[in-house]
């Protein structure tokens, strides 16, 4: 089994390959494949979702009663 660093360099290499096809892609004026695209925003998703997961969190039962205390 791979561990988690392998995993993220064969990530970041397949990130960097999409980008330079896209890249390609927008210089030559010509549509995305739609393997290629979807690979994207599968990517796009999960970074999102992480972020939202992350970032975003919060206890909606501790703002639900901080609303109540300023009324």
């Amino acid at each position: 089994m791979k561990n988690a660093c392998m995993k993220t360099i064969e990530t970041n290499s397949q990130a960097l390959s999409d980008l330079d096809a896209v890249l390609q892609h927008l210089t030559a004026k010509t549509p995305v494949e739609p393997e290629l695209r979807r690979r994207v925003e599968a990517r796009s998703d999960r970074a999102i979702d992480e972020l939202r997961r992350n970032q975003f969190h919060c206890d909606i039962e501790q703002l639900l009663r901080d609303a109540r205390d300023e009324s």
